[in-house]
């Protein structure tokens, strides 16, 4: 799906340290913004919530608007505690590869899309499903990540396995593949077999510490 909004849009981003690493958005009279609304903490009068998700995608989004004729103010918060990584997308050609759960928010004109290739189905294996999306834009998106940060780049044809659990994004000319280690079993899934995605480069790999699957055992 796609999000087009004004190419002359500015917008005041910044982290908040005090409430670990909030996001507050100043948003120009007419202006929308796409997020994720499971992280929204508060916002102005004025501003107009629409839902624009995607079900033949699985794809949840919604629009934040201003309707006001002054500046109004968005703040979000993401369910767990972690860091907000804002990654210029202009850099990286213009597209990454996320874990659905990482995506935040997304300024001005950008293209979400979940990527079936490099997803994982739900229940397999044993597991809940990663969905992973395409994120094009030419502009900033911020991603959240439980625990701490690890970013690390790959070199041409060099080629890592990582916990899956703990993936957060890489860019798309990282090639990726998701498998298990066979006759591993992890004691933080309950003996569920190690789910692994092993990256190929070239191209930027971030991380986290705190596994996004954890949040959604029972």
């Amino acid at each position: 799906m796609g999000f087009f909004s004004n190419s002359d849009l500015k917008v005041d981003c910044q982290s908040l340290p005090a409430y670990l690493y909030n996001l507050k958005i100043v948003l120009p009279p007419g202006e929308s913004i796409l997020a994720d609304a499971d992280s929204l903490l508060y916002m102005d009068e004025g501003v107009d919530v629409t839902d624009v998700s995607d079900p033949t995608q699985d794809l949840l989004l919604t629009k934040f608007t201003n309707n006001k004729s002054s500046k109004a103010t968005i703040i979000f918060s993401p369910p767990h505690i972690g860091r907000i990584e804002e990654i210029p997308l202009s850099i990286y050609d213009g597209k990454i590869i996320c874990r659905q759960e990482a995506f935040l928010c997304a300024l001005k004109a950008v293209s979400i899309a979940v990527n079936h290739s490099c997803s994982v189905a739900e229940n397999w294996p044993d597991q809940a499903g990663i969905i992973m999306l395409d994120i094009q834009s030419q502009d900033t998106v911020y991603l959240r990540a439980s625990g701490m940060n690890h970013r690390f780049q790959l070199s041409i044809n060099e080629q890592v396995r990582v916990d899956a659990t703990r993936l957060v994004a890489f860019a798309s000319t990282v090639a990726c593949e998701f498998g298990v280690a066979e006759g591993v079993k992890s004691n933080l899934w309950n003996g569920e077999r190690l789910l692994l995605a092993t990256l190929r480069g070239p191209g930027q790999v971030w991380m986290l510490s705190d596994p996004f699957l954890r949040k959604t055992k029972v």
